[in-house]
């Protein structure tokens, strides 16, 4: 399984790279591949090219605002929590991305803060 997450805050500061940090911690644990865009003050660290996007199975969205270009993932299963979940429960958002993860447009209609 190949998943790819974005973490953004809204002062792109602390709880950004955390959680970052956390979900990456949890894929090893879990033995997925893991890779993480960061969406912080720094800009967009390790954005995903087109071809890793599209070999994904699925997105994990750890955010508290709008993030940059959802759009890309038009096409892919996500599943969208809070920092604050990401940082705490790690573990469990990847383990149920199978039951808990929605097509963009059913994801988008329930979280248009994050998604715009």
């Amino acid at each position: 399984m190949k998943i790819l997450c974005v973490t953004k805050c809204p002062t792109g500061m602390v709880q950004t790279y955390v959680a970052a940090e956390k979900l990456e911690q949890a894929g090893k644990k879990l033995g997925v591949d893991l890779s993480v865009e960061t969406q912080g003050a720094m800009g967009i660290q390790n954005q995903f090219s087109p071809e890793q996007i599209d070999e994904a199975d699925y997105i994990v969205i750890a955010a508290d605002v709008a993030i940059n270009e959802a759009s890309r993932f038009g096409n892919k299963k996500l599943y969208v929590t809070s920092l604050e979940d990401a940082i705490v429960h790690p573990e469990q958002i990847l383990e149920s991305l199978t039951t808990k993860s929605y097509s963009y447009q059913d994801a988008a209609v329930s979280n248009k803060k994050i998604l715009g």
